[in-house]
């Protein structure tokens, strides 16, 4: 994720830049609620990048679920502009957004989270260099906990129900995997299934996760 700029954006502006690798536009104020139109431009942006990623998927990919992909993108738009105006900006999300307990809980609302969560752990890093003792810390990280794909390389402990539904089809399992490897992360690799399937790869690439020493 490249560094976002505090600027007038609409939500679509958001998602393009997020999904293509442009500078960030993140407007700062009070929050206001995407208009239609903007949704709509959103939901268009975010089936192209689903498209995409479809395309570069190690195996089947789930059914899009435009609506969790929108709310994703809402919550990482909040959260990037919470991150750039702590002084006026609150870390709760707005009720429009607010996820209902049953977020998660399917294969398809996984894989459409991510085609905007894959950028979450930079947030999070960000978030906790920025300022460790932040409030917007903890926020995050009640986020983090639901998502394990979204999780890797922050080092956080996952729901084992979300990771069950992750782990439990084989597209987002390997997606969990690889991501594990290419950023290191020590806290999911703890996990005796996902640790031995991380070797696994390992002894088939020549490569390893370094281990801590303290």
């Amino acid at each position: 994720m490249n560094e976002p700029q505090a600027t007038g954006s609409r939500l679509s502006d958001f998602i393009r830049s997020l999904t293509t690798g442009g500078v960030i536009p993140i407007d700062i104020g009070p929050h206001i609620k995407a208009s239609p139109d903007d949704m709509e431009t959103a939901s268009a942006i975010l089936r192209e990048a689903e498209a995409l990623a479809r395309l570069s998927a190690p195996a089947d990919a789930p059914e899009l679920k435009l609506s969790v992909a929108l709310w994703a993108a809402q919550v990482m738009h909040h959260y990037c502009r919470v991150l750039i105006d702590r002084t006026n900006s609150k870390t709760t999300l707005p009720d429009e957004i607010r996820p209902p307990r049953s977020l998660g809980t399917s294969a398809g609302e996984h894989w459409s989270a991510d085609i905007v969560f894959r950028s979450w752990w930079d947030l999070v890093r960000r978030a906790r260099k920025l300022s460790p003792d932040d409030s917007l810390n903890g926020a995050l990280s009640e986020i983090t906990r639901q998502w394990p794909l979204a999780a890797v390389g922050t080092q956080t402990v996952c729901r084992s129900e979300r990771i069950d539904v992750v782990w439990k089809h084989p597209c987002l399992r390997q997606i969990l995997i690889d991501r594990i490897i290419h950023r290191q992360d020590r806290e999911l690799v703890s996990s005796e299934r996902i640790a031995s399937a991380v070797k696994h790869i390992e002894l088939l690439s020549g490569g390893t996760i370094p281990t801590e020493t303290n």
